[in-house]
Parts: structure tokens; C-alpha cells; sequence
């Protein structure tokens, strides 16, 4: 799927992919920091992949999601 819509290499994909879960970067127990999550955010904006007014809370599914503090 990722190959699909992006225009990496199956190959890249599959290294970064591993990467990710060898480094324990997936949350396993439906908790996240709010405030992790919102360094995260404001990096995006800070980047300009996100616009200003875009909220963390939007990226949680709730009854999903739990944000924690």
C-alpha cells in the first residue's frame, strides 16, 4: 500500500518500516503522551507540513486513544 501511494522504493519502505519497530516507535497500549504528541505536531507546523490551527487532539481516534499526561 505505502508503495502505492508514495514514491519511495518497496526496498525503503521495508528499512524504514523495520526501523521503526525495532526502535519501539508503534504504540502498543492505545496511550500517548499528549505532550509528545504535541512536539510532534508542532514540528509539522513548524516545517510547514501542517497548517497553524491543526490540533494533536485531532490525530487521536477516541474510544481508541487515549491521550495521558
Amino acid at each position: 500500500m505505502m508503495v502505492s501511494v508514495s514514491s519511495l522504493k518497496a526496498d525503503d519502505l521495508e528499512k524504514a518500516y523495520d526501523f521503526l519497530v525495532a526502535g519501539g516507535f508503534f504504540e502498543t497500549t492505545g496511550r500517548i503522551s499528549k505532550a509528545k504528541l504535541g512536539k510532534v505536531v508542532d514540528t509539522l507546523k513548524d516545517l510547514g507540513d501542517i497548517p497553524r490551527g491543526f490540533a494533536a487532539e485531532q490525530l487521536v481516534l477516541p474510544d481508541v486513544t487515549e491521550l495521558t499526561e
